[in-house]
Formats: C-alpha cells, sequence, structure tokens
C-alpha cells in the first residue's frame, strides 16, 4: 500500500530591527527575553516554569464526563480519510477511521514512552523510541534513544541507536531525515555551562548514518540575522545544561512547483520548528545556511511547522505564558498572519506541550490539543465538525495524550503524493 497525506506580524519587525545594534555579551543578548515577552503580551516568569516542566504523557484534568473516540462526525464536511497518531505512553501507534475504529496497531516492548513515530509511504512506520535506564545520567539518556522501522504488517525490520528527538520523516530523495541532539560549548551563548544542540541527521533506508548538522551552528553563524533568545540553566540528568533550542519538528521542502517560484522552497531546504526559540526557520542543508526565520514577537513555544501547497506554513503556537493556543497560517514573503483558529473562549483550548496542525483537501484544519488527549476538524470559519478523544488510559484509569494526528489516504498504484503523513 502506498500512502499520502489528506492535504492540501509585522510589529514584531520592528523590535527586531532594533535589536540587531545589540552586541553579544557572556550569555544571550541581554533584555531578549524581556523585549519578546512585552511584545507577546505574556509572563516571562510563567513561561520559564512551563518551559522547566517535564513532558507529561497523560491527561491531568478530571475526564469521568467525557466519552471515548469520535464525539461529532459531519460526515458531509470531513475530510476522508484515515488518523494516524501515536500514544507516546504506551508505546504504540494506532491507524483509525474517522468514525474511530482501530485499523491497525504498531506496538515495541520494552519500552517507557515513543517520543513521537510517523506513518511510511510504503504502510509502515517509523518510531522514535526511548527505554532509560536507572542510571540517570546524561550519557545513559542519550544512550536510551533508538530509531525503530516497522513494515505495513507492524513487523520490527531494523532499530538504530541514536539519540533522537521529536520528529522524523522519509526525504523527498528516499532518505530519513531526523532530529538528534549532543551537548556543546556554545561561548556565544555561555561561555560555563554546556549547550544542548540539536541536529538534523540524514540516515539511508537502512538507518545509516550519511551525514548530519548543527542547528546552532548555522544560526550562530548568521549572526548578522540572527540573535538567540535567553534560555535559563537547568538541571537535567545530573548535569546543568541550557537546552537553547528544543526543535520539535522539521520538514523537507518538497514541491518543484514551488521551488521554482521562489528560493526560499528550494529542495535543498529544510523548514524547523523550535519551541524555546519561537521560531520557525529556513535552512538550506546543503550549504548550511539561514534561509528565513519569522516568530520573535509573535510565537510562544510553538510547535508542527508545515509547509502549504500555496507556500504559506502552518505553525501551531502554543501560546506559553499566555495560556492559550492557536493555530496560523503565515504567508512567509509578507510575514502576515493570514488565518488562525482560536478557541471562542481562547482558554478552552491551550497545551503548554506538543501540539500539531495539519491543513486537509478540503480547506479544514486537523488540529491536535495534545495534552487534553484530544484531535479535531475545524473548518475555515472554525467549526468542529469532527473530533476523538483517545480512548487509550494507563493502568489507573487516566487518559493518554496524542503526540500528533494526521488525516492519511491509501491510494492505489504508483506515483502517490507523499508529504510528511506523520
Amino acid at each position: 500500500m502506498t500512502w499520502r497525506r489528506a492535504a492540501a506580524g509585522t510589529g514584531a519587525l520592528a523590535i527586531a530591527a532594533a535589536l540587531l545594534g545589540m552586541g553579544a555579551g557572556s550569555d544571550v543578548e541581554a533584555g531578549r527575553a524581556e523585549a519578546t515577552a512585552a511584545s507577546l503580551d505574556v509572563d516571562p516568569e510563567e513561561v520559564e516554569r512551563l518551559r522547566a516542566l517535564g513532558y507529561v504523557d497523560v491527561v491531568a484534568q478530571d475526564i469521568a464526563e467525557t466519552p471515548d473516540g469520535v464525539g461529532i462526525h459531519q460526515a458531509a464536511r470531513v475530510e476522508s480519510g484515515l488518523n494516524y497518531f501515536t500514544n507516546a505512553y504506551r508505546c504504540e501507534s494506532r491507524l483509525i477511521s474517522n468514525a474511530g475504529d482501530v485499523l491497525r496497531t504498531w506496538r515495541y516492548e520494552p519500552c517507557w514512552k515513543w517520543v513521537n513515530s510517523v506513518l511510511l509511504p510504503d504502510g509502515g512506520v517509523l518510531a522514535l523510541h526511548y527505554f532509560p535506564d536507572d542510571e540517570g545520567s546524561a550519557q545513559s539518556a542519550a544512550a536510551a534513544r533508538w530509531l525503530l522501522r516497522f513494515d505495513a504488517e507492524t513487523r520490527l525490520v531494523w532499530k538504530r541507536q541514536l539519540p533522537v528527538h521529536h520528529d522524523v520523516e522519509v526525504t523527498p530523495d528516499g532518505r530519513i531525515a531526523t532530529l538528534t541532539y549532543r551537548h556543546r560549548r556554545l561561548p556565544r551563548v555561555n561561555r560555563k555551562h554546556l549547550v544542548r544542540d540539536d541536529y538534523v541527521t540524514l540516515l539511508d533506508a537502512d538507518g545509516a548514518l550519511v551525514e548530519e548538522f548543527s542547528i546552532a551552528g548555522v544560526l550562530n553563524a548568521a549572526r548578522d540575522r540572527y540573535l538567540f533568545e535567553r534560555v535559563k540553566i537547568r538541571k537535567k540528568n545530573g548535569q546543568k545544561e541550557i537546552d537553547l533550542l528544543h526543535t520539535n519538528s522539521l520538514e523537507w521542502m518538497r514541491d518543484p512547483e514551488l521551488a521554482a517560484r521562489d528560493p526560499l522552497y528550494a529542495l535543498t531546504n529544510v523548514v524547523v520548528c523550535m519551541r524555546h526559540q519561537n521560531r520557525v526557520v529556513v535552512i538550506d542543508a546543503e550549504k548550511k545556511q539561514l534561509v528565513w526565520t519569522w516568530g520573535f514577537g509573535e510565537l510562544s513555544g510553538p510547535h508542527d511547522a508545515s509547509v502549504l501547497p500555496n507556500g504559506n506554513f502552518l505553525i501551531f503556537d502554543n501560546g506559553l505564558g499566555r495560556r492559550w493556543s492557536r493555530v496560523i497560517e503565515v504567508d512567509p514573503k509578507s510575514r502576515e498572519i493570514v488565518w488562525s483558529y482560536a478557541a471562542p473562549e481562547p482558554k478552552e483550548f491551550f497545551t503548554d506541550q506538543r501540539g500539531a496542525a495539519q491543513r486537509l483537501g478540503n480547506g479544514n484544519t486537523l488540529v491536535t490539543n495534545s495534552q487534553s488527549g484530544v484531535a479535531f476538524e475545524v473548518t475555515r470559519e472554525g467549526e468542529t465538525v469532527w473530533n476523538y478523544r483517545n480512548p487509550s488510559r494507563t493502568a489507573d484509569g487516566r487518559r493518554t495524550i496524542i503526540v500528533r494526528m494526521r488525516r492519511v489516504l491509501e491510494a492505489a498504484g504508483e506515483g502517490a503524493q507523499y508529504s510528511r503523513s506523520d
């Protein structure tokens, strides 16, 4: 089987321009975090508190009154297809119908959690697997991460030990692109403490390393165009570190028509989203150069940036410190938000961790409210026409979160379009 995806502020610029004249001190440029908080009307202390929290894998609130499975299904207004998502706590991924029927499940034990997983064009799965030991050191935590590949019949094909996190996909030329991390010195950020740096890592189809590059290194080289946000020092796995970027999604440019229209969409470019930098950036993976950046003064703790067929970017803006989330569509050329979704009562839709959005072929948007264990489809006018509450529970009855949901189509024959059906 072959799968394809069912697809498809200017005020901050003045602040950024003013800051470009500032020099780099012993830490990140002074005043940056304060300026960001002011422009977003957020509480900077609340932002830091939420950043410091470890990821949770179960829903915190009482769910006794909310039913499991599909609650709303206006079939005529819902994009057809199937839904793929990851249950982190259960170390599994599921493929379900729009009616909520489970069609297939991929799982692997022993395991603590699956950080994420993606459905592949051949019906298989790539999963980011984490099973830490009791040592609890930074070295053992990195060694406890694995990339797993399964076939369409849910059998394990191979596993590779890599410090993977957050995202993985297949590039247009058939390689595997994933996010990895390692600790390094970055004097521009801090001369004393280690920075946890994120890398774009490319593997062949069998999981062998092809190449990798540092995201912080690319940004650090673009001193005339990029200033790092301040991120506080934290202690994790027995050592002090600065989780400078917290990159959480990557997507390779793959549309030849867009590439012919503008160099921003060149097929050598990759889009990455960074929670702790409040940015989405485009990097030329061949030249290792920064191409485009946006988000300062607009985003707060964002996730899951993707490129739409019209060339705009779809971004899940968590709203750390604001305490309500939204999904936005940004024109990268005008740098303006051209569409957004937030709940009628904004604080009813908020996830401080994870979160995802996918533009569907009928113009609707599939939204993952991760920390509530809920996914829902909304029209451009903001009406909910489909929703799903995760029925997966822990032993004590708590609902597990949904890492990210994607609507996918099964397409017969060759030539099916594929773009991040994760």
